[in-house]
């Protein structure tokens, strides 16, 4: 099953492209899809055949989905899609208002901003030429790393659910509305359709039926974006995340094996020192993996690649890590008088300090 859904989400996204490569009528493809399914029926016993029919289908789907696409007949229609971008702009525009007040400073505020909701038009050039020329602008843009640690702060939040009849249900769907919902407002952008998408098939699968493996959930988020909105498949941010991901998923756990095995049998490896050493370890392969991964498309887009990744990665990352859960915690601790103050001066300090690194790495 794991192998099949991999395979079709690759014949899906194959056709897909082979359309935006060379464009054709939908008609004739459309019409050949109920051929080749029934083709798949009547053959289901003979495996070759079915596999050969199925796939096809699967493929001229693809191809018919771009095609349309291409012909601006894509989904979600066009007024669907103009009151998300009305809503996304008046929520991004009400939320930085919001930030301001909190965060005066010009240069924290852009830096928020863009960490919090995906805007990045309040930054200067300067600003964005720093994180840039540092390799950090990954950090800045939402991404699967913000997704991710915003679901892990409202699921925790929402921990007390549990003790309700059907409060694990509730956990999760409350959970899931809220990271939808997010996506939604912070802009759809690819890297954060497709780290919501991928909590929404692991989520669901593990509450309702079964466990998905790592590469099931990413073949069908990349099927279920490209269905929705087949183009985006030639979007830099797009093939980005899935490179980045893939690479993570490939290649961590070679690395995490390699510091099991430098480390057994070692003194240091079960005291602070080695937990302080493997969490640098992780930090590390991480990074290192993304990039290998990335490597060859930022040579083909962009011609180069930030030559301080490692270290910047080093510092931006947990920073920005930080960043968002003492935003949450100065959020949640507001109305407390001193634990509010107390937590809004970490945040301060801790996007001075991620603007200041990012521009003395920068040079």
């Amino acid at each position: 099953m794991r192998g099949g859904t991999t395979s079709y989400a690759a014949f899906f996204l194959a056709g897909t492209l082979s359309a935006i490569r060379f464009p054709a009528h939908p008609v004739p493809l459309l019409a050949a899809i109920p051929i080749l399914l029934c083709i798949s029926y009547y053959t289901r016993k003979r495996a070759h055949l079915f596999l050969i029919a199925t796939h096809l289908a699967i493929f001229l789907t693809g191809a018919a989905s771009g095609t349309m696409a291409i012909q601006s007949r894509t989904l979600p229609p066009g007024p669907i899609q103009e009151i998300t971008a009305q809503y996304t702009e008046a929520f991004q525009k009400n939320s930085a208002d919001f930030l301001r007040t909190l965060i005066p400073d010009s240069n924290r505020h852009a830096t928020l901003c863009a960490l919090t909701i995906g805007s990045r038009q309040y930054m200067t050039r300067e600003m964005k030429h720093s994180f840039s020329a540092a390799g950090a602008m990954h950090v800045l843009a939402l991404s699967g790393l913000h997704i991710g640690i915003a679901f892990a702060i409202i699921y925790r939040i929402l921990g007390l659910l549990v003790l309700l009849p059907y409060g694990k249900v509730a956990r999760n769907v409350a959970a899931l509305a809220f990271i939808g919902g997010y996506m939604i407002l912070s802009g759809c952008s690819p890297s954060v359709v497709r780290a919501a998408t991928m909590i929404f098939i692991y989520r669901i699968a593990k509450g309702c039926f079964r466990q998905v493996g790592k590469t099931e959930t990413i073949a069908l988020a990349a099927l279920i974006s490209c269905t929705i909105s087949p183009l985006q498949i030639t979007s830099i941010g797009f093939q980005l995340s899935y490179s980045a991901v893939i690479g993570i998923f490939m290649l961590f756990p070679v690395c995490t094996d390699a510091y099991k095995l430098l480390s057994t049998g070692k003194r240091w490896a079960g005291g602070m020192a080695g937990k302080a050493l493997e969490w640098l370890w992780n930090t590390i392969s991480l990074s290192v993996c993304c990039q290998i991964a990335t490597l060859p498309l930022s040579l083909y887009h962009f011609g180069s690649s930030a030559p301080y990744f490692l270290i910047t990665n080093l510092i931006a990352v947990p920073t920005a890590t930080a960043i968002l859960y003492s935003f949450t915690a100065a959020m949640l601790l507001q109305p407390v008088p001193v634990l509010g103050e107390a937590a809004l001066y970490i945040l301060k300090m801790l996007l001075s300090f991620l603007n200041s690194s990012t521009s003395f790495i920068a040079g």
